[in-house]
Order: C-alpha cells, then sequence, then structure tokens
C-alpha cells in the first residue's frame, strides 16, 4: 500500500469494511492523499464523508468553543466538510471563534490595524459579519463590516485614495500646480463627468 501505485483488493477491502474510520486514519494506514481516498471511495460507490452521531455530538460540543486546529483533529475531517455538516446542523460561524469577543476586544483589534486614524466611541462589535459604526476623524461616521475594517483594512471611503490618483497628486503638487480633489469640469466628459 502506497501513493503512486495502482489501488489493490487490498486497499479497496479496507476502505469497504472501515466505513467510519477518518480521513486521518485512512491517509495514514493507506499511505495515500486525501483526495485519492475520496475519488476511491467514490468509485467504489461508498460514502465519502459519513458522519457518526458520536461525531455530530462532538462536533456540537467543541465547534462554538474550540479553535479550528483541534475541531481538525478531533473530528478527523477536512475544515469546509466540517464547517458545512455544522451549518447545515445549524451551528453558527459568527459563534466559531468569537464567542467571547467584546467591543473593546474589537476595537482594540481595529486600532492595531489602524493606529489613532478612526474612531470607535458609535462602534457596538455584534459579530463578524456585521457592520459597525466608524468615525473617520476627517469625514464622519461611515459603516464597514467588522471583519473587512479589520482583516482587509478597510477605511473610509472618501479618504482612500488609489496609486494612480497619489502619483497625479504627487505629481501636481511636485511642480507647484494648484488643484481640488475630484474637482469636475463640465467640459471635460463624454457620456458622463470625469473626475479628476
Amino acid at each position: 500500500m502506497g501513493s503512486g501505485k495502482a489501488w489493490c483488493k487490498e486497499d479497496d477491502d479496507y476502505l469497504k469494511n472501515n466505513p467510519d474510520a477518518t480521513i486521518s486514519e485512512l491517509t495514514s494506514k493507506l499511505n495515500r492523499s486525501y483526495k485519492s481516498i475520496t475519488s476511491r471511495r467514490s468509485k467504489l460507490g461508498l460514502k465519502s464523508s459519513r458522519w457518526s452521531d458520536g461525531k455530530v455530538k462532538l462536533l456540537c460540543e467543541i465547534f462554538p468553543v474550540r479553535d479550528k486546529e483541534y475541531i481538525i483533529q478531533a473530528i478527523g475531517k477536512k475544515w469546509s466538510a466540517i464547517f458545512y455538516k455544522a451549518r447545515a446542523i445549524g451551528l453558527s460561524r459568527a459563534k466559531f471563534g468569537n464567542r467571547n469577543k467584546t467591543t473593546q476586544d474589537y476595537i482594540n483589534e481595529a486600532k492595531s490595524v489602524h493606529g489613532d486614524r478612526y474612531g470607535y466611541k458609535r462602534t457596538e462589535y455584534k459579530g463578524t459579519n456585521e457592520k459597525v459604526i466608524v468615525t473617520c476623524k476627517q469625514h464622519g461616521d461611515f459603516y464597514v463590516t467588522a471583519r473587512e475594517h479589520v482583516r482587509k483594512g478597510i477605511g473610509c471611503g472618501k479618504c482612500t485614495s488609489s496609486y494612480p490618483e497619489r502619483r497625479i497628486e504627487k505629481f501636481l503638487k511636485d511642480n507647484g500646480i494648484s488643484f481640488k480633489r475630484e474637482y469636475r469640469f463640465s467640459e471635460c466628459k463624454n457620456e458622463k463627468a470625469i473626475a479628476v
């Protein structure tokens, strides 16, 4: 039994006789990849991922409170399969990893990303996919998804400018040319006015 070799009767029999074996057990015993095992199970007409009552009960107990790596090891399946099953039985991803996160925890996390650029007096954290109110010191309040503000670094849309905008602004300043940001010239248009 080894990877790169054709599947033999012994391997097939092992798959058939151990329908509740976890993928990690099978990869170890058969010395094959997850993809290879699931593909072979499919060809043999076996279900590729069985959830015993014990595994479902374990998932219900640990999904809301344990980290991703622990859950993968305890259940013995890929994270995508675990997550899909958790959603199917009504466990929410919002509970995972954020169960005890407070508004102050979120604000500290946001400040570690954005520094003192924004104010968070009106911010109320309800979950990673929920919108929060963030205050731009220059433009005022704006709404942003909690996750996008922290993980993707999304901030005030009015302050954010693209790389080409910054290059043009630098060129104009370096050459002493006065300008107004996003000023529209009425005579400079195609079908729609062009912002410069």
